[in-house]
Formats: structure tokens, sequence, C-alpha cells
């Protein structure tokens, strides 16, 4: 179980793969358990956390990113607090 939220960023076009950074330049936080903070996603390659959920993933002209806690040990913070990106053509 857990909360799921998530939020497209428009591009405008739909990106060839997208980098996403937390405002600490990290991507992944944790030592026992994972924060997923950004990561790379690829066209039909999304970043997927330990327990099997989407992180970030690209869209129709831009890309979505999400806000989860699935257990103790696996959640996604990529649409909360800054965050900075590249998006590649």
């Amino acid at each position: 179980g857990g909360s799921n939220t998530s939020k497209t960023i428009e591009l405008g076009f739909t990106p060839q793969a997208v980098l996403v950074f937390n405002e600490e330049g990290k991507t992944c936080t944790g030592f026992n358990y994972y924060t997923y903070t950004g990561g790379l996603a690829l066209k039909d390659k999304p970043v997927i956390g330990a327990s099997k959920i989407t992180a970030l993933e690209i869209v129709e002209n831009g890309f979505k990113v999400h806000n989860h806690s699935y257990s103790s040990n696996d959640h996604m913070t990529v649409n909360t607090g800054k965050h900075y990106f590249i998006a590649f053509k």
C-alpha cells in the first residue's frame, strides 16, 4: 500500500531522455532504505524503485515525476521540493 501522487512536466516535445536531480545534485539517498529523488529516464525505460514502482517516466510532450511511499524501504520523492532537469530531444 501507500500513497501516490504524480506531476507531469510539459515540455512541448517528447524527450528521448530526461536527467533529474534534487537540489543537492542527488538522484538517490539512503543507507538501509532507498529514497529516489531523480535519475535518468529514457524513452520506454523509466526509473523504477526497488519495489517495482515508477519514480520518473517520459510521457508525450514531457515527463512525469512521482511521489510514492510504498513501504519503509522504498520511497519516491521526485515531485516534492526543488529539482533540476535536463531534457534531451
